[in-house]
């Protein structure tokens, strides 16, 4: 029970070895090792093709997960206790984008990359993703807050992930543990 980290190599967005990834936690979360665990892509709300947020179902009980890629990984946390939402990028971007997301965040290019990810993780943990406004989380620290919901902010440091990429995860507080999926 709580919480799990993990990776896996991946071919690409919504690839198979995503989804098994995201099972294979899910059983290590509710220790239902013979639970039919299935794991689909929410539909999106904009257009209605699969493609959003990962939906767990089939567990003993109400499952979060969370998903993303990088460096040729597929890298997932699910929680049996409250939201939860992943991100990670590379540390070195090319210079124009680094620029680009620091001039969106108004903050300095040295932070940006890391406060993205920190953004991005509380945006998946809330379940609406770029659908919201990234301007309007706030981040102090290892906390963040979004329209009165406050998140905790942690650095997980993962198996198979190269130091060289910024895995941030952000679980929710407790009025967002409140709604179940």
């Amino acid at each position: 029970m709580g919480i799990e980290f993990g990776t896996a190599a991946a071919a690409g967005r919504g690839d198979a070895a995503s989804r098994h990834l995201l099972v294979d936690l899910a059983h290590r979360v509710t220790l239902d090792h013979g639970a039919p665990i299935v794991v689909r892509s929410a539909p999106c709300t904009d257009c209605g093709r699969a493609h959003g947020a990962p939906l767990v179902t089939g567990a003993s009980r109400p499952l979060w997960a969370s998903l993303t890629h990088a460096a040729g990984l597929a890298i997932a946390v699910v929680s049996d206790e409250r939201p939860v939402g992943i991100d990670a990028e590379p540390r070195s971007q090319p210079a124009t984008r680094t620029r680009d997301i620091a001039r969106l965040l108004g903050t300095g290019q040295d932070v940006a990359i890391e406060r993205w990810t920190q953004i991005e993780a509380v945006l998946k943990a809330d379940g609406r993703g770029l659908r919201v406004d990234p301007g309007r989380v706030r981040v102090e620290g290892t906390a963040a807050e979004l329209e009165g919901v406050d998140y905790a902010l942690t650095s997980p440091c993962i198996a198979g992930v190269p130091d060289d990429v910024i895995v941030t995860c952000a679980e929710g507080g407790a009025a967002a543990a409140a709604s179940a999926p």
